[in-house]
């Protein structure tokens, strides 16, 4: 009897630490098959590490040509505008500017101001209240509104080939005008529009004078 329950025990003994062998190895395989399946996602992060590097470095040098390119486009700009100042101004036959308007008109001293952009016989706007692109005679000086620029030629008559070529424009609010005598004195106005004026004769009363605004 002895014997039988001692060869009993040994064969449970022999059962459990199979059992116990089968679920370490259950266990083993459970954590191995995690192990092997963790492998894929690494290498993809590393992969795409490498990538997201690859791509800042590649990003950085473009950075730094585009930034060498405009430094060049901005340097070429400038070089082209100085060639530009030497090149004889010529206007295309076809982007021939036709007068908008051109009278000879009296300008009492503190009288009305004239539109320089009117179409209207003597750029006549009937009021004083200022404004850009203007002009009057003060008793003193042909005065200018806002926004006007003026430049005498060195040679001329005004013309507005002669005025569109010319550089040195100067913002002025006044010119005297004796130094209107000659048609040399071209205006710049805020429109973009040329002009030329000149003094045919002045007291201190009022000034008379030849006005032609191109469009």
């Amino acid at each position: 009897m002895t014997s039988s329950l001692t060869r009993m025990g040994r064969s449970t003994g022999r059962l459990q630490h199979r059992t116990a062998l089968i679920a370490l190895g259950a266990t083993i395989l459970t954590a191995t098959t995690a192990t092997i399946s963790l492998i894929p996602t690494l290498a993809t992060i590393a992969d795409r590490d490498g990538r997201i590097a690859s791509l800042s470095e590649q990003l950085t040098a473009a950075e730094a040509t585009a930034e060498a390119r405009q430094e060049m486009i901005s340097d070429l700009k400038s070089e082209n505008s100085d060639l530009r100042q030497l090149v004889p101004f010529e206007v295309d036959p076809e982007d021939a500017h036709d007068i908008r308007a051109a009278a000879s008109v009296t300008l009492a001293k503190k009288g009305d101001r004239l539109d320089l952009n009117s179409t209207l016989p003597n750029f006549s706007r009937g009021d004083n209240s200022p404004y850009s692109d203007t002009i009057w005679y003060d008793g003193t000086n042909i005065r200018l509104g806002y926004g006007v620029s003026a430049l005498v030629l060195n040679d001329g008559p005004a013309s507005f080939e002669a005025c569109a070529a010319a550089t040195g424009w100067a913002e002025t609010t006044s010119l005297e005008p004796h130094l209107l005598a000659e048609p040399t004195t071209c205006l710049r106005l805020e429109t973009g529009r040329y002009a030329a004026v000149k003094v045919t004769q002045f007291t201190e009363t009022s000034a008379d004078v030849a006005i032609t605004v191109w469009e």
